[in-house]
């Protein structure tokens, strides 16, 4: 994520998206193991 940082790129470098897994405040004691991620835009009425 360094490549993304504003002092690295010299400025803005627009929106990011990433994937977060929780635990609730608890140790879920595994890990989280993401193979995809679909993003789509939902309609504005």
């Amino acid at each position: 994520m360094r490549s993304l940082s504003t002092e690295h790129a010299g400025g803005f470098v627009g929106c990011t998206l990433g994937l977060y897994a929780s635990g609730n405040g608890e140790d879920a004691g595994g890990y989280s193991d993401f193979e995809r991620m679909t993003y789509r835009e939902l309609p504005t009425n």
